[in-house]
């Protein structure tokens, strides 16, 4: 049962994520217009997405019905982590590929998202039954 729900967790994951990627993006792209630094940018948007998620993991991924007690304090913690993954993913990738935005983003939320399920599966929305 464990396996099964742990994959049906990680469909939505994923399937969220594109959610949760469209809102990162969306800001990202919308401050970088307005010539704001990238990693300013990056992070803004970061955090936008990083809003959608805590609802749509904590309600849909992950099937949380009530917040216990140091659950948004974890989350903030995980997402602040995952920030400064993403960021520097997404500026090394910058600079590695010469401007590439889109690589860059794609390569920072793939890199971001390996550590965000386990972390929010395990720690931060972990089901105790």
């Amino acid at each position: 049962m464990a396996h099964g729900r742990t994959r049906m967790e990680l469909v939505r994951f994923f399937a969220s994520g594109a959610v949760v990627i469209a809102c990162d993006a969306s800001v990202y792209f919308l401050l970088l217009h307005f010539k704001t630094p990238v990693p300013v940018a990056k992070a803004v948007g970061f955090i936008a997405g990083g809003v959608v998620a805590f609802l749509i993991n904590k309600h849909w991924t992950f099937r949380r019905k009530v917040t216990p007690k140091g659950e948004s304090p974890k989350f903030i913690v995980a997402n602040t982590l995952a920030m400064g993954i993403n960021v520097s993913v997404n500026s090394g990738m910058i600079h590695l590929l010469g401007g590439h935005l889109l690589v860059s983003l794609v390569t920072a939320k793939v890199a971001t998202s390996m550590f965000t399920f386990w972390v929010f599966k395990y720690w931060v929305f972990k089901h105790r039954d």
